[in-house]
């Protein structure tokens, strides 16, 4: 546990992160807080080139939890959070930045870098749901990888993309092919969101809905990456926002009527991998002409899809890179 006792001297009462030293130049003050540090990861994950292969998603992890004393965290979080930290403290082009963000980091992101979203968070009634919008803030605005605390990293994120994962591919059904093309041009472009699909379903049976999932192909939020302000990411955030304004109207003013109205909204409806699903749905129809059920891996064996700068893993690449604790 060598490296959880060097993460130890990173904590402090609130906060905890991780810059490799090489990042660092001696002109660079040292931050007062998390979001500072963020952000200092962030500029200097860009000036050094220090990104995902074959995208510009920085080499930055972050996580959330509720408190830094590791004495009452679990065998298996211990394990999961010191094999992200031996990760991080990779000697060379592998080193990563690594970000602990506890409820006070979590409040300096959303009232430092998008105050207009306080309002909408605070009027979450479950922890869950402020966890979902935070985890997608957190690569949104500072850009990296995201990962629950309670998974073990199988492979470190500097070898999550080779090239066979942004070679083009055709939909079968409809015969057009997709590409890291940019639109309307043949010119290649880095990868800036990845996303992995967790419930890869015929669309012509019911069988996703007996499994739990509210679409057929429905992409997981316990694990993402992305450059900052993916207009995906972006339509999430503001979709939700319009979901919630919509969700009060009928009892605005009334504070207590308004938190039960969202109450009663399902999470994973409102903030979870649905929410997730529909943004990206919605967005890679529109704007790169998708035919969503394209993604499946069961006509395939299973691969990455690459759309545009978007990329989607398909079922079985998370659980080759992450292990359930």
């Amino acid at each position: 546990m060598a490296t959880i006792r060097a993460f130890q001297k990173l904590i402090t009462c609130l906060t905890a992160w991780y810059i490799p030293p090489e990042w660092l130049n001696p002109s660079d003050p040292p931050p007062r807080n998390i979001l500072e540090a963020a952000q200092l990861a962030q500029r200097l994950a860009n000036e050094g080139s220090r990104y995902i292969p074959y995208s510009k998603i920085p080499l930055i992890i972050h996580q959330t939890w509720k408190d830094t004393d590791l004495v009452t965290w679990k065998p298996e979080v211990l394990e999961g959070v010191e094999k992200w930290l031996t990760y991080a403290t990779a000697e060379g082009k592998e080193s990563m930045a690594y970000f602990l963000w506890l409820d006070e980091g979590c409040k300096q992101l959303i009232t430092g870098l998008q105050p207009d979203l306080v309002e909408y968070v605070d009027a979450l009634p479950l922890m869950v749901e402020k966890s979902d919008i935070f985890r997608v803030l957190m690569v949104k605005l500072i850009g990296g990888v995201y990962g629950d605390i309670d998974t073990l990293p199988l492979r470190n994120p500097a070898s999550w993309l080779d090239a066979t994962d942004v070679t083009p591919w055709t939909d079968p059904e409809t015969g057009k092919t997709y590409s890291t093309a940019a639109h309307s041009s043949s010119k290649t472009q880095p990868i800036q969101l990845i996303l992995g699909i967790e419930g890869d379903n015929r669309p012509d049976t019911d069988d996703f809905w007996r499994m739990g999932y509210n679409y057929p192909i429905q992409v997981t939020q316990w694990a993402l990456a992305s450059a900052p302000n993916h207009p995906i990411l972006n339509k999430f955030i503001s979709d939700f926002a319009a979901q919630v304004d919509e969700i009060r109207r009928p009892v605005k003013g009334d504070a207590k009527a308004m938190k039960n109205a969202i109450y009663r909204v399902d999470p994973i409806v409102l903030t979870g991998p649905a929410a997730v699903t529909l943004a990206a749905m919605e967005y890679l129809k529109e704007e790169k002409d998708l035919r969503w059920d394209a993604l499946t891996g069961l006509v395939d064996h299973g691969r990455s899809k690459a759309v545009g700068d978007t990329l989607i893993f398909p079922i079985t690449a998370f659980r080759y890179v992450f292990s359930s604790l």
